[in-house]
């Protein structure tokens, strides 16, 4: 393997031949496999909190190895963390959700100490603007859409900043080369977050939180349109279909298969309290819903 990942970075052009593209393929998924392994160690540390969090680390990782040969160093990829860790405590903060205190400070001195404090400044404000102009939970047809394009601005602005403490320095040459990965990790987030939506109805219902199932009065049209949210996101454009990104686009095909399973378990789960319960599908009776979908 140690051969495999020290050839040429794998964010090229694509080759005519199907020899150079398999040999593309392969080398991208030996990488993605080596960073993988070395960061095993986080699943089993303080941070980040949790698994999702270190597959991200893993994404970065490997895009950095693909494009600069070299993988993230063992103290960058702890400041990554440490900001995944602190981006999910600041959006529980405008949430109104239970985070801790003590060690969100924590997290932003040590961002603070690397050098990242007026970027991070920067950054914190551009997701209170975001959020201060979020859109209210329901119900309008024209709601949906006014909550998808929050959704998908604050998940761009956390992408953009990820990136740059992942890359540091390097950021620019990063994205001066970057020939549709950050297009496959956005759409790949965005079908985390129709998941999370889904798991999180409840919560999000009696707080008020702006989601994908709360955009409308009628659940059976927010899970509709939340199935066609999730074929867009699925769907790539042209220039996002390099062999180097295979192991991305296998990561994007799973989520992808995952989120379209859970929304019809929930469309399923809803046509059976229709039967079973007398519940109209496009009742804006909250409670019953909740009850269901939890």
């Amino acid at each position: 393997m140690s051969e495999a990942l020290q050839s040429t970075p794998i964010s090229l052009a694509q080759e005519p031949t199907y020899a150079a593209r398999a040999r593309a393929a392969v080398s991208s998924i030996l990488v993605a496999s080596f960073c993988s392994v070395r960061s095993i160690p986080f699943f089993f540390s303080s941070t980040p909190k949790t698994p999702l969090r270190v597959l991200c680390l893993i994404a970065f990782d490997t895009i950095h190895r693909m494009q600069e040969l070299t993988p993230l160093t063992r103290e960058r990829l702890r400041l990554l963390a440490t900001f995944l860790d602190l981006a999910a405590d600041q959006n529980a903060i405008l949430d109104r959700k239970t985070f801790d205190r003590v060690n969100s400070r924590s997290n932003l001195e040590q961002l603070e100490e690397a050098g990242f404090g007026l970027e991070l400044s920067d950054h914190l404000q551009r997701i209170r603007d975001l959020e201060s102009q979020r859109p209210r939970s329901g119900y309008s047809p024209q709601q949906f859409t006014e909550v998808r394009l929050y959704r998908e601005a604050i998940v761009r602005e956390h992408l953009r900043f990820t990136a740059s403490v992942a890359f540091g320095a390097n950021t620019d040459r990063f994205r001066s080369n970057d020939t549709g990965v950050m297009d496959v990790l956005f759409r790949i987030v965005m079908q985390c977050q129709i998941l999370d939506d889904l798991f999180d109805y409840r919560k999000d219902i009696s707080l008020g939180l702006p989601s994908f199932l709360t955009a409308s009065d009628s659940i059976a049209d927010c899970l509709n349109s939340t199935r066609e949210a999730s074929r867009g996101y699925q769907c790539l454009g042209h220039h996002s279909h390099g062999v180097h990104l295979f192991p991305f686009l296998a990561a994007l095909t799973i989520v992808s298969w995952l989120t379209g399973l859970a929304i019809r378990v929930c469309e399923i789960r809803w046509v059976q309290s229709r039967l079973g319960m007398s519940v109209d599908l496009g009742t804006p009776d909250r409670t019953k819903a909740c009850d269901i979908l939890r």
